[in-house]
């Protein structure tokens, strides 16, 4: 029997995608106690009252954690990292001297903050110094390197030559060695670049380095499928549980990031990757909330617009015969199937091929479609848990299955739910438009995605929703029509 188009689509996607597993970090957990502990200790000794103290001490650990301050970094030394440290501690200072009003002088706030700034760093110094004592007398946590070339062979010899970096390297995965043998430097060769998640999850391997991407110098066109099995390889090695850092391409042109987010390996340069999103974390379920909370308000006040449109849209009336609804299943997350309900803007039931002939767009169908009011009913779907009111919007199975193989990147968007507006669609990317390029900002989406990115949407989906969906002018081949 032929698997289902939704089938299909969703054995593209890494089993291991679908649950990211949670682990904690002791170290991050201690070094947020110690820089919570350090502001509070730095209020309460210019005399701020023990619950300014202590809020202020919790506001300066919360500030730190959203800059990522808490993810593992391989370097321990603490100067480069100074200013985000610093920023933590003054960013609370307006509302430290709005509840202290009255009950202080007007400088201890800002000497409370001074104060902080200088405590939180001499503790970060300390928690560096301890943990470089501990790694030169333990064993180094174990790391794989991607890419034999001269780069990963010198990062390895770093790693081997300095233990108070806290690394060991158990191999290297590149697809031009076999596996198992021993190179001239005394690496073991673990597999290609594919076997990578398999290797994390079975050996329990947290940290791993891209030294170079493998085949990085093939043609244009094989070049595409090793960067798509790379960055799948290195998605699937994140959701199961391990920490990747990558040297730049061209590292000694100078980044334009501040050295502060960025690590370093001995003097090579080292960009830290997002860690993938949990499914069940208090940030999902916050986000969650508020998805519910936005998308009940959306429907109290939409819903005579919604009545009145379908009303209209029914059997006989300005959108001719047809139902009411009109509705169709797609592909969700991880290519579950997804069903969409909206107002009928056709003649008859719509569900035929990929482009809607304009000649069945009805007069009341087209202005539904102006304003989007016809995707209305699909705020319901976020209430059901079905839809997000953000993300890449569901394509059907049958045309994902074909965008599947034919476009490079596809299928990242299939790591997240499917949403009502997107990245790509807030970027003028619906209807008659390029599917490579609304590839390329989903993929971004996903890659980036972040509570304030999708506040960003919402409020440019609001400003655009008057506008008509553009067309592709390119007209290249790449170009398909219909309407997502």
């Amino acid at each position: 029997m032929t698997a289902a188009p939704e089938e299909t689509a969703a054995r593209r996607v890494p089993r291991a995608s679908l649950r990211a597993p949670a682990r904690g970090d002791g170290a991050a957990v201690l070094v947020g106690c110690l820089d919570g502990a350090a502001g509070a200790l730095a209020a309460a000794l210019v005399g701020l009252p023990g619950v300014l103290s202590i809020g202020y001490g919790l506001a300066v650990v919360v500030l730190l954690a959203l800059d990522g301050a808490y993810r593992p970094r391989i370097s321990t030394f603490v100067g480069t990292r100074a200013p985000r440290l610093a920023g933590a501690t003054i960013l609370p200072l307006p509302l430290l001297v709005l509840l202290a009003a009255g009950r202080v002088a007007p400088w201890v706030p800002v000497a409370a903050v001074a104060v902080a700034a200088v405590l939180v760093s001499v503790a970060r110094v300390g928690v560096g110094a301890a943990q470089r004592r501990r790694r030169r007398h333990g064993r180094g946590e174990p790391v794989l390197v991607v890419g034999a070339g001269p780069t990963g062979r010198r990062l390895v010899a770093v790693m081997r030559a300095r233990p108070e970096l806290g690394l060991d390297p158990v191999g290297v995965l590149d697809d031009t060695e076999p596996a198992g043998e021993e190179g001239p430097d005394g690496v073991v060769w673990r597999g290609p670049v594919a076997d990578l998640p398999d290797l994390v999850r079975r050996h329990g391997v947290r940290r791993v380095v891209v030294a170079r991407a493998a085949g990085e110098d093939a043609d244009h066109a094989d070049g595409h499928a090793v960067s798509d099995g790379l960055e799948g390889a290195l998605y699937a090695a994140r959701v199961a549980g391990a920490r990747v850092w990558v040297v730049p391409r061209l590292p000694r042109t100078g980044l334009d990031v501040p050295l502060g987010h960025l690590d370093d390996l001995w003097g090579t340069t080292l960009v830290p990757l997002r860690p993938v999103a949990r499914e069940v974390s208090v940030t999902a379920c916050l986000h969650r909330a508020g998805e519910l909370l936005l998308a009940t308000v959306l429907i109290v006040v939409t819903a005579p617009l919604v009545l009145v449109a379908a009303a209209l849209a029914g059997p006989g009336r300005l959108a001719g015969p047809g139902p009411a609804f009109f509705r169709q299943w797609r592909v969700g997350r991880a290519g579950a199937p997804v069903r969409v309900v909206k107002v009928r803007t056709v003649a008859g039931d719509g569900d035929g091929g990929w482009a809607v002939p304009e000649a069945r767009v009805t007069a009341w169908g087209r202005l539904l479609r102006r304003t989007h009011v016809d995707e209305l009913p699909q705020l319901l779907g976020v209430l059901r848990g079905d839809l997000a009111l953000v993300g890449p919007r569901p394509e059907r199975a049958v045309f994902a299955a074909v965008f599947a193989r034919t476009v490079p990147g596809y299928l990242d968007r299939l790591r997240v739910g499917a949403g009502l507006t997107g990245w790509a669609q807030v970027h003028g990317l619906c209807g008659d438009t390029s599917v490579p390029d609304r590839a390329r900002f989903d993929s971004q989406y996903v890659a980036y995605r972040s509570a304030w990115l999708d506040t960003v949407i919402l409020l440019r989906t609001l400003v655009a929703l008057p506008a008509a969906s553009p067309r592709d002018p390119a007209g290249t081949p790449d170009t398909l029509g219909g309407r997502p």
